[in-house]
């Protein structure tokens, strides 16, 4: 017999201390969450491969029962795709410190070669720092590119990570599961993803698929 997945979880964050952005008070959505979400959850975190913290952070913005502002990530949007076996549900950005260095790419479009924004702040930085030492100039050069490159897209709400998946129905969301960004290269995505949804949480909640 497969544990109460839902249960341990519960227990979990009563036990455990939550710091903000996380929401202190009852949750009325833990039978909204599916078992296979409360499995990753409760294996991520005795794992230690994930701050739940912060993705506990994103299901109560999402709740409305913190500012959703306060998570600092991209807002919620649902999945487009003609003809994608995603369409009707939606996904949140959850960040994780691992996706620190991932986001600072992102600001400075560091995967593609760089951006407009890269290439003037590095035009700048060489003005500025004309003749002088060249430790000097990498030390200011680096600090620069890494906070700013953070704390811009964190100011901004923009910070992206992985996602959490979920469906509303009736006005209410059912979170389903914890899912890597898809990327331009995985084609087969979607499906692939719709076809662990529906493995994983359609004999739970059948009317979601």
């Amino acid at each position: 017999m497969e544990k109460d997945y839902r249960k341990e979880f519960k227990e979990l964050l009563d036990i455990t201390a939550l710091g903000p952005p996380c929401f202190t008070g009852d949750r009325n959505y833990y039978d909204r969450l599916s078992t296979y979400i409360c499995k990753q959850l409760v294996r991520g975190y005795f794992n230690r491969i994930l701050h739940i913290h912060y993705i506990i952070g994103e299901l109560d913005g999402l709740e409305h029962l913190i500012d959703p502002s306060r998570n600092n990530t991209k807002p919620a949007s649902k999945f487009t795709g003609t003809g994608s076996p995603l369409a009707g549900f939606s996904h949140k950005h959850y960040f994780q410190t691992r996706d620190i260095f991932y986001n600072i790419g992102v600001y400075w479009g560091v995967n593609f070669g760089g951006n407009p924004r890269f290439s003037q702040f590095s035009d700048r930085k060489l003005e500025s720092h004309f003749g002088e030492q060249l430790e000097d100039f990498n030390g200011d050069y680096i600090k620069e590119m890494v906070f700013d490159g953070f704390e811009n897209r964190r100011q901004a709400s923009r910070l992206t990570g992985n996602w959490i998946i979920f469906k509303e129905y009736e006005g209410k969301n059912y979170y389903l599961g914890l899912f890597q960004h898809s990327t331009p290269q995985n084609q087969g995505y979607d499906k692939d993803t719709y076809e662990i949804l529906k493995k994983n949480c359609a004999q739970e909640f059948p009317f979601l698929f």
